[in-house]
């Protein structure tokens, strides 16, 4: 269900960065976020200077750092 991925840095502050992943569909979004690959993921985002935004858009809604707890805890 992954589509594409694009990592931006920012111009006017170098040490932002954006990663934009695009999901055909949420179950996919939940798989990955429960995945290996996303704990790496994670870990680096935990050492960020300053707390990261977390958001996820869909058609329907937003939402943020939630969705990753209620995926990851699927996985206890």
């Amino acid at each position: 269900g992954w589509v594409s991925s694009r990592l931006y840095r920012g111009l006017e502050d170098e040490d932002a960065i954006l990663l934009e992943d695009l999901w055909l569909n949420d179950e996919d979004v939940q798989h990955h976020l429960r995945s290996e690959t996303y704990r790496k993921i994670l870990l680096v985002v935990e050492m960020a200077a300053e707390p990261p935004e977390i958001r996820f858009d869909t058609i329907a809604h937003s939402s943020g750092v939630e969705t990753i707890e209620q995926a990851r805890a699927q996985t206890r």
